[in-house]
């Protein structure tokens, strides 16, 4: 009789490595090989050993096809590794930044901290906070920032990197991400939507309050930008964490919606001058990335170009600042 395990089959299954801090192009560090995928999904909290740093309990051990458990380690805790290079970046920040009259300032300020964040003479450490309103495009922000800070490796993590980790998986590879950053002469990290990351979760809280602390190595540089819709409620989760908070406006001025209606070309220049012709002083209040989107309906919405005005009028406008289509100007 074999002296296989009852249920082992031998498989020629190839288990896919990946670096779980891919390097951009111009750093010099060598990719880890700390992490990799495996053939198996693993989700159960009981299956994770903290005190072994990831590693499978090895009274939980489960084999991969074509596992020798006689010649091979215990397998390591496998955490989803998503994609981090500029690619990334660029899919969110896709449809560009227009700078409207309040976000100039925004940019600038960031853009300092960004270069301050670089520096020999400053902390290793920054942190930034990018808060806003609900569509207001933190998080193009903080990509854009990111992008233009010409940084050796960049990570953009978000909530759904994290789907169906458990909250010790997800610790664990938070933790990770932070540890390799130090691989990178100057590294930046962004943690999106970092209110719902951490969500009621005191586990998670903990875990992004001792994170925010990491030093790196010396000669090493680490700039942490956060994104988030609950401001208030974040100040009082991590005080004093964050050397600079940059708050995304609304758009409020009939000004800047002609300036983002004229650059994105969604509409002519004689609907641009009728609709703000029609929109009262101080009637409206929109996150940029809310008015992108009423400007893709314009981009495939068909009819007479009446039609076109009045329904992003009606978009735009609060219920009791509604127009109807037949009413005459």
């Amino acid at each position: 009789m074999s002296d296989q395990p009852i249920g082992h089959v031998k498989s020629s299954i190839p288990v896919r490595k990946r670096d779980p801090w891919p390097l951009l192009e111009n750093d010099e560090a060598q990719p880890s090989e700390a992490m990799h995928h495996s053939a198996c999904s693993y989700q159960s909290n009981s299956h994770v050993s903290a005190i072994n740093t990831g590693r499978i309990k090895q009274s939980d051990e489960v084999q991969r096809p074509g596992q020798d458990p006689a010649t091979e380690p215990a397998m390591i805790f496998v955490v989803p590794s998503p994609s981090f290079r500029h690619d990334a970046l660029d899919t969110v920040i896709e449809r560009g930044i227009i700078e409207w009259s309040q976000i100039k300032s925004v940019l600038q300020r960031g853009h300092i901290f960004v270069e301050q964040s670089k520096s020999q003479k400053t902390s290793r450490l920054l942190c930034m906070l990018i808060h806003g309103g609900p569509k207001v495009g933190t998080s193009a922000l903080a990509a854009h920032l990111a992008k233009q800070g010409n940084f050796n490796a960049v990570k953009f993590l978000t909530p759904f990197d994290m789907i169906g980790l458990s909250e010790t998986a997800k610790c664990l590879f938070m933790k990770k991400i932070f540890e390799d950053s130090s691989r990178s002469r100057l590294s930046c990290i962004i943690l999106d939507d970092v209110d719902e990351m951490i969500g009621s979760s005191s586990v998670m809280l903990s875990a992004v309050r001792d994170l925010l602390k990491y030093t790196p190595p010396e000669d090493r540089k680490l700039l942490v930008m956060c994104t988030s819709q609950n401001h208030a409620a974040l100040d009082g989760q991590l005080p004093a964490r964050f050397s600079k908070k940059l708050e995304v406006p609304r758009i409020e001025d009939v000004y800047d919606i002609r300036l983002v209606l004229e650059q994105s070309k969604s509409m002519s220049l004689q609907e641009v001058d009728e609709v703000c012709s029609r929109i009262p002083v101080g009637s409206f209040r929109v996150g940029m990335k809310e008015l992108l989107c009423m400007l893709d309906t314009m981009h495939v919405m068909g009819g007479s170009s009446e039609d076109r005005i009045v329904a992003f009028c009606n978009d735009l406008l609060p219920p009791q600042e509604l127009y109807a289509p037949d009413e005459q100007y």
